[in-house]
């Protein structure tokens, strides 16, 4: 009964670290989800990203 206070050991791995994308990088993809129709404007866009339409439409500037 000594084993009750052993600490757990995570079974779940760490998802991998996205990389961050440049001012640059952001837009090409903005626009190629715009362009295949996978999103239809700009508002979808902040939702799908989680960001504000403000933000997403600056990265397109």
């Amino acid at each position: 009964m000594g084993n009750l206070c052993k600490p757990r050991v995570s079974v779940c791995p760490k998802p991998p670290e996205k990389k961050k994308l440049s001012p640059a990088e952001q837009a090409k993809v903005y626009r190629e989800l715009l362009d295949s129709g996978k999103v239809k404007n700009k508002a979808e866009l902040a939702r799908k990203f989680g960001s504000s339409r403000a933000w997403v439409s600056k990265g397109f500037e």
